[in-house]
């Protein structure tokens, strides 16, 4: 629409003033009217300032108010510029929209707010306008906010204030701002910092984030429990056997726990005359099930307990395995091969492995005390069957096609890629030194075995990023019945009266209960380790800190903040947040990486890069 002069402004607002009798307007000045409302919809400053130096209705401001943009900042700047101060106070009442349009306006659209304000007498408005471009301001928008901003900036050419913005912002906003820049105007002043962060998705940062826990202890109820922790870390599904006050029978309880904000879900609750022994639980992200069965029955029941509640009825062979994650669901080990629960049914389906069924036929009788661990890989398809006792491991693909048969007693065993495997060799007992191993399995040849580190908080690290097996990573970090005393632990882990129950995959999340006097359950003969009831505990030892420096603005990072990303990024085991982290460490590299920082406090032993200062500041 071309822009009106101002004679024509004049002209149309003259004609539009014009009433019937009765208050209305004619059918020409309706038309005067609306086009000048088009007019200032449009952001035509001559109809906007004719506007709001005339006289106007209450019904005629309605129409102006529909007429207004639907984005917030230009709804304020749009009302100010008609002089509809009470209108824009009331959705904006400490200016902070209006400030935020100032940013982002042409330097004529600044020139006239200004004007409008200083003919108002505004200082509320005025102070929120000149403010709206102070640093520590802009780093707290809100990300529609920062959208807008970034966007106009990048519509009026301003691209040095974008890349100024970009590097003051925290990480998920500073690359969304980022890839708002051309790409020809990300390399200039930056060293590449730039060009890294624009490469980011902000919604996969965003997400990431918002998953992160903000405290490194959530304390639940008391009970005996088996946990599972879900694909990506976010939630921790627990199945508490617990005995209420008002009875001496139990309680088994299904709950998710977030760990973000430690908020539960109760999923499940089941109580009656026949108490349930349950042998594990198993969180898909998108499905929880649960391996039980009645304490006065034969039989191991499957239940699917998320997103609805569905029993899957007990058919085939017996199972001799914890619950393991499938590509398309659970799996588990029976005496006669594998079994499968698919998502979303309610059958099971077996999958015949002979391999498996000799290995249970030479154990004879004692089949009832089998020793059974199963590792998988569900994107590769693939398991590892370890069967202790007879001093078998089984690396299988999920239609039961045997690919590796070692004759070697482990205890429990985890993927590390689709050829490699860490185990735990079976021993009478296991010493404090006692260590894994690492086996590479070839196609052709012998498997190539490596001794690893003695089972450690050491041994942990080494493994670092690594998804382990839930039983591997607890084993690697001690027993269950030990106490967590060692003192390379996380501090909030170090206390005599704690047991490790469940260490996360990526080793970042730790399950813990504290220990109680045993209970004493005269009418109840089921599950032994019930009687090891204590307060459950979940522990994110370094997980609160990363997201706390996602969360902070470049701004105010400072060379000892961008060392402690560093190390800290050592600290982590899940990818997700490593390369977020990593991407945090080449932005800050980019603005401190020729700085020296200076530490007070106790001297630790110098580096090669170190440079020691005494009290006068010389070296």
């Amino acid at each position: 629409m071309p822009r009106l002069t101002g004679d024509r402004a004049a002209r149309l607002m003259r004609r539009a003033a014009r009433r019937r009798a009765d208050g209305s307007r004619g059918s020409r000045a309706r038309w005067a009217w609306r086009r000048l409302v088009r007019a200032c919809a449009a952001g035509d400053p001559v109809a906007q300032e004719t506007v709001r130096k005339a006289e106007l209705t209450d019904l005629d401001v309605l129409e102006l108010l529909a007429a207004a943009p639907a984005q917030p900042a230009d709804r304020a700047a749009y009302l100010t510029l008609l002089g509809q101060r009470e209108q824009r106070q009331a959705m904006d009442p400490d200016g902070t929209l209006l400030g935020l349009a100032y940013w982002a306006a042409t330097g004529e659209t600044r020139g006239r707010l200004r004007a409008v304000l200083a003919a108002e007498g505004d200082g509320e408005a005025v102070r929120a306008v000149v403010g709206a471009e102070q640093r520590d301001r802009v780093a707290t928008m809100s990300y529609d906010e920062l959208d807008h901003l970034g966007r106009r900036l990048a519509e009026h050419g301003r691209y040095g204030e974008l890349r100024r913005l970009a590097l003051d912002l925290p990480l998920a906003k500073a690359v969304a701002t980022a890839r708002l820049l051309p790409p020809g105007e990300r390399a200039e002043g930056s060293g590449g910092c730039l060009a890294a962060l624009a490469a980011g998705s902000p919604q996969e940062l965003r997400a990431v984030q918002a998953r992160l826990p903000h405290q490194k202890v959530i304390r639940h109820r008391k009970g005996s429990a088996q946990v599972s922790f879900s694909p990506d870390q976010a939630e921790l599904a627990i199945s508490v056997t617990e005995l209420p006050p008002e009875t001496v029978m139990p309680r088994v309880l299904t709950e998710t726990v977030r760990l973000a904000t430690g908020d539960s879900v109760l999923r499940h609750s089941q109580q009656g005359r026949t108490p349930v022994h349950v042998h594990s639980i198993l969180h898909l992200g998108d499905e929880i099930l649960r391996m039980e069965s009645p304490i006065a029955y034969p039989g191991d029941v499957l239940v699917r307990l998320h997103p609805r509640h569905e029993s899957i009825p007990v058919q085939g062979p017996r199972l001799l395995s914890e619950l393991g994650r499938a590509s398309t669901g659970a799996v588990a080990v029976t005496v006669a091969g594998l079994v499968f629960v698919d998502r979303e049914t309610i059958r099971r389906r077996h999958v015949a492995v002979p391999r498996i069924a000799e290995v249970i036929a030479a154990y004879g009788e004692r089949e009832q005390g089998l020793g059974c661990h199963l590792a998988t890989l569900p994107e590769h398809g693939l398991l590892a069957v370890s069967l202790s006792d007879q001093g078998h491991v089984l690396v299988l693909d999920e239609d039961g096609t045997v690919l590796h048969d070692e004759q070697r007693a482990v205890y429990v065993s985890t993927f590390l890629a689709p050829d490699r495997l860490a185990v735990i060799p079976e021993t009478a007992y296991y010493p404090p030194n006692h260590r894994y191993e690492i086996w590479t399995l070839t196609e052709s040849g012998p498997t190539r075995r490596e001794e690893g580190t003695p089972r450690s908080w050491a041994a942990l690290d080494e493994l670092r990023g690594f998804e382990l097996d839930a039983e591997f990573a607890r084993w690697l970090v001690g027993p269950l019945h030990e106490p967590l005393y060692y003192t390379a632990a996380p501090e909030s882990l170090r206390n005599a009266d704690r047991r490790l129950l469940a260490a996360s995959p990526f080793g970042d999340a730790f399950v813990t209960w504290r220990s109680a006097r045993p209970l004493h359950l005269r009418h109840y003969n089921g599950d032994r380790r019930a009687r090891r009831w204590g307060r459950l505990e979940v522990h994110t030892p370094y997980l609160p800190a990363a997201r706390e420096a996602l969360e902070q603005p470049l701004l105010h990072a400072t060379p000892r903040h961008w060392h402690h990303i560093r190390r800290l990024r050592t600290k982590i085991g899940d990818p997700a947040v490593r390369e977020a982290l990593g991407l945090l460490d080449h932005a800050l590299t980019d603005r401190f990486g020729a700085d020296i920082a200076l530490g007070g406090g106790p001297s630790p032993t110098a580096g090669p890069h170190d440079l020691a200062l005494g009290p006068d500041r010389t070296e």
